[in-house]
Formats: structure tokens, sequence, C-alpha cells
């Protein structure tokens, strides 16, 4: 008869609650969940669930096995707040007597037309931070936090698993990846049981006591991460006096920042004023090539790459001298690009390569040349000569020339 040892705050010590049988089972996992909370407008799937499961004295898998079975033993092994989608939430929403819109907002993927155009949960996703959880365990630092936004109100918002996001907005001070204590990734899903407050999984510490660092007043970091985040919420920008969708505008602010991390475009004034700023160095290109941008830069490096990456394409004149000032190829704008957006296109074109086009003045010029030193003017001749292949189907004025 399998039990479950639980900590009641009440009685101040750890219980057994025994599972009689499978009819008590079946009839938990069909009950609906008395005891529950709602989630934050901007709150996380994973937060959200284990605020429900502290409140039951449970931890976060086993409230999920008892009363969610159908996803036992499947559904926190991965990047949960993408694998959430509509007919879960609908599903936890039924059991939960809440509106399934306020619970698959929780979901990464309600991002979906506003920050990419879908939110794929079998893939990495543009500017989305990855969670990586393997066995139980997390390995790589995708999810970030502010202190005293815990300390406020103890949900963790949806917005911090942003890459570009890695300032707090109402505070000014940088995220926390990992745990202050020992360094270990911050995960939901795990928590030390006799402990209410979000905790590390690892040694127990509790996140919200963490210390801050402000970022530097002088910093434009704040204006420009402020830009970003209202065009995630309205779901448009305005680029030149025209508006345009906002997944268009976030898949070229990836492209600028995977520009100037991994292939070393570097020279730009905002760039440089934020790393003096803050004594930050970013790593060396060498080291970072072909690696996925999300996975690899720290916060603070995200900090100046995205803070110099918005104000880039603040203007099209900005742009323009980016990529004048870096002399960036045609070839190297459209890298990696699976569609080039209009408004991105029109404002690039003019930096593509476009072959010289011979007049008629430069073509008799040549013809005469050749005729004085005794060489046949030809298509060919003259093609030699200008260095340029010259056809006369494309060309058929020039034969009046020869």
């Amino acid at each position: 008869m399998p039990t479950k040892s639980k900590f009641h705050p009440e009685k101040g010590y750890l219980f057994k609650i025994v599972y009689r049988d499978k009819k008590f089972k079946e009839k938990l996992a069909k009950t609906v969940i008395k005891n529950r909370v709602k989630p934050y407008p901007n709150e996380l799937f994973t937060s959200w669930i284990a605020r429900n499961a502290t409140i039951n004295f449970l931890q976060t898998p086993t409230f999920i096995n008892c009363y969610f079975p159908e996803y036992k033993n499947k559904f926190l092994n991965r990047d949960t707040d993408i694998f959430v989608d509509k007919e879960i939430a609908n599903n936890f929403a039924k059991r939960m007597l809440l509106d399934e819109n306020d619970v698959f907002n929780t979901s990464l993927q309600s991002y979906s037309g506003y920050l990419n155009e879908t939110i794929d949960p079998k893939t990495r996703n543009h500017l989305i931070t990855p969670v990586k959880v393997r066995g139980s365990y997390p390995r790589i630092k995708g999810l970030r936090y502010c202190p005293q936004c815990l300390q406020e109100q103890e949900y963790f918002r949806k917005e911090w698993r942003l890459s570009f996001y890695t300032v707090c907005l109402k505070h000014e001070n940088f995220l926390i990846n990992e745990c202050p204590q020992c360094g270990e990734p911050i995960f939901l899903v795990k928590r030390k049981l006799d402990v209410e407050s979000f905790n590390c999984w690892n040694c127990g510490f509790i996140y919200k006591e963490a210390e801050t660092e402000k970022i530097h007043h002088n910093s434009e970091g704040i204006h420009y991460l402020s830009e970003a985040t209202n065009i995630l919420r309205r779901g448009y920008f305005t680029y030149n006096g025209k508006w345009y969708y906002s997944p268009f505008y976030f898949r070229i602010l990836k492209h600028i920042a995977k520009l100037i991390y991994l292939l070393d475009y570097r020279k730009w004034e905002i760039l440089k004023k934020e790393i003096e700023l803050h004594n930050l160095e970013l790593k060396n290109t060498s080291e970072l090539r072909g690696k996925f941008l999300e996975e690899i830069i720290s916060p603070k490096e995200a900090f100046a790459v995205f803070t110099a990456s918005i104000s880039i394409l603040s203007s099209p004149k900005n742009l323009k001298r980016f990529i004048t000032s870096n002399k960036i190829s045609y070839s190297i704008l459209k890298r990696d690009l699976n569609y080039t957006p209009y408004w991105y296109e029109t404002a690039t074109w003019i930096h593509k390569k476009q072959p010289h086009l011979v007049t008629i003045e430069e073509a008799k010029n040549a013809c005469s040349w050749m005729k004085k030193n005794g060489i046949e003017p030809s298509y060919s001749t003259l093609s030699r000569l200008l260095g340029i292949v010259l056809e006369k189907r494309k060309r058929p004025e020039l034969a009046t020339l020869m």
C-alpha cells in the first residue's frame, strides 16, 4: 500500500496520507480541486502550478500525478511552460473551475502572434530562453527572476523567460538566473517541502531573499527595453511612419543581436557605452559560432547586446549607420533568415552590390580606343576591355558602335 509524506504547517511535522485503493485514486483524478489559487495575469504556468501544489501541501510532481494522472511522469520533465497548449489549459481550467483563457495565458504559447508567428513546443524558439530538463533536474539557466518583485507578489512573471528581458523595469536591477547560494539553475517544479516560499531545489535558499544589483543610472537599457516590451504588448510596431506585425520586428531584433554577439559586428556607440558602464566583456566570437544565442549569452551580456539592437532598430537612420559603420554585406544582412520582412528588405537592399551597367557613352569611348589601336570592336573584345560580360541579345543597341 503506497504512502506519501507531506508537511502540515499546523501540525508542524511530517505525516502520512495513505492512498488505500484504486477507486480512491480514480475519484481524486476526477474531482474538482477546491483548494486552489487563480493565476496572475502575467504568471508562468509552472509558477501557478507550484503555488497550487504548495497550498495543498504537495510537491508539484505529486500534485500533477494525483489530480492529473494523464500527465503523470511525462509533463514536468520538459519545458512545461512552452508545452502547455489550449487543450491542456482547458483541462486544468475545468478541474479548477477557472477561465480557460486565464490558464492558457500562463503558457509561453500565448506569445504566438506577438513574439513569433507560432511558438513551437518541439523546438527552440527565438527570444525565449530555453529550459532543458534531464531526468528531473534542470541543465540550463533559462529562468530568471527579480527578488524585489517576489517580495511584493510571490510569483514568477512570464516575461522573465524572454531573452531580451534582462532587467526589472520596475526596480531597475538585473534579473538573476541562478541560485545565489549554490549556483544551480532556477527550477520551480522542485522545492524544499517545509518552506512555502519559492526556494532552491538543491540547497533550499529562498529566492526572494537574494541581493540585487542595480543597473547604472546613465544606462539607456530601461528606455529601450520598455520600447520592445510595448511592441510585444501591442502586437505591432511602427517603422518609418508605417505599422507592421510585431513578429517581424522581433525576428529582425534577434538577427541584429546575432550579428553583434556571434559575428562580431560590434561598432555601435550604445553597445560600447553599456559595456563600459557595467564593466562587461563580451565573449570572443570564435568560441560562439554556430551556437544558439539564447543558450550561451549571459544576462548582463544580453542586456548590453539587446539594448544596442533595439536602439539600432529604433529608426531607419540608426540601422543604416550600423550597417555602414560595420561594413556589413547584403548577404550577411539576410543570413539565416527564412523570410525577409518587407520593411527590413526595403531598408537593406541599397547595400546590395548591383552589377555596373555599361552606358552608351562608355561603350562608344571604348570602341573608339580599340579602333585607334587596331583592335576590331566586337562584343567579345568590348567585354574583355570593360571587364563586364556583354551579350548582343541583352545589349543590341551597342551593335551600331562596332
